[in-house]
């Protein structure tokens, strides 16, 4: 009998955090690595995986990596990522920010899955609404400045306009060469830190969820 009062006051707590996805689970790919080329209609992009010493330093790093490595599935890795509380340490503080690591980590990965064809728009717009809420407590937030988490959030929601072939981002830069490589690459020399681009990123991504 106390087994069976355990199973079912377990039950809420196992069904807490749901996805879009599947119920069986959809393994993680951890991939593409490198440079991939997009094409959508006529226009051409180079979207970049790949990582600088920066950033490979980041995403490979202790931080974090024992909770991560348990993640197999899409469905998990969501759940893991809607799940994170974005709170950054003061730049004046001594103590590592654990918090850029693993948001860095987690978003990296959620790039990987969210280019994946498998990936269904369902799923892409999930994850799209919660990258948008953290991404908008990155910056705003008093001596606080988690570059890394920056990039790779403005990564995250790049790639996924993208591979939704939103129609007012493509455009945007269709004829803008620089904001190419600045939007679809993880190159740490180009921070996002800038707020006025961040919240035009954001309302791009804003608008397109809010079509049905």
């Amino acid at each position: 009998m106390k087994a069976i009062i355990l199973i079912l006051c377990l039950m809420p707590f196992l069904s807490a955090c749901t996805s879009l996805e599947d119920t069986e689970g959809t393994i993680l790919v951890h991939n593409p690595t490198e440079k991939v080329i997009v094409t959508i209609s006529n226009f051409k992009t180079e979207v970049d995986f790949s990582l600088d010493e920066n950033m490979r330093r980041v995403i490979t790093s202790e931080m974090g990596q024992h909770k991560i490595d348990s993640i197999k599935t899409r469905e998990d890795l969501i759940c893991y990522y809607k799940n994170l509380t974005p709170l950054f340490q003061p730049g004046y503080s001594s103590l590592s920010d654990d918090n850029d690591y693993i948001f860095a980590k987690v978003e990296y990965l959620l790039a990987q899955e969210c280019f994946q064809d498998n990936c269904k728009s369902l799923t892409r717009r999930e994850i799209l609404e919660a990258a948008v809420e953290k991404q908008k407590h990155k910056f705003g937030v008093p001596y606080t400045a988690p570059s890394y988490t920056r990039r790779t959030g403005t990564f995250l929601i790049a790639v996924i306009l993208i591979k939704e072939g939103d129609d007012s981002f493509i455009q945007s830069i269709t004829n803008n060469t620089d904001l190419q490589k600045t939007l679809l690459c993880l190159n740490s020399n180009l921070w996002m830190n800038g707020e006025e681009f961040n919240d035009l990123l954001i309302q791009y991504a804003e608008n397109f969820l809010a079509n049905d």
